[in-house]
């Protein structure tokens, strides 16, 4: 018989909780179930990596965002 940690098993109960959501993206329910079948290792490789791109991504395009608006109310 195999012992689960407990904190392995909240985890899985949160993953749960979010694929059963419908305002969850598509995107996220995914990598969410994919994540579950992963090496740790790489996955927390990978999500170091996806961390940087995207946050990089998304604050250029606040910032282009947030530039266009005050041009627009000068």
């Amino acid at each position: 018989m195999r012992l689960e940690n407990p904190a392995l098993i909240e985890t899985d109960e949160q993953i749960d909780w979010l694929l059963s959501r419908s305002n969850v993206s598509t995107w996220l329910k995914n990598a969410l179930a994919a994540a579950r079948g992963r090496d740790p290792v790489e996955l927390l490789s990978d999500l170091s990596i996806l961390d940087c791109v995207l946050r990089s991504r998304c604050t250029t395009q606040l910032r282009t965002a947030l530039d266009k608006y005050e041009q627009g109310a000068a």
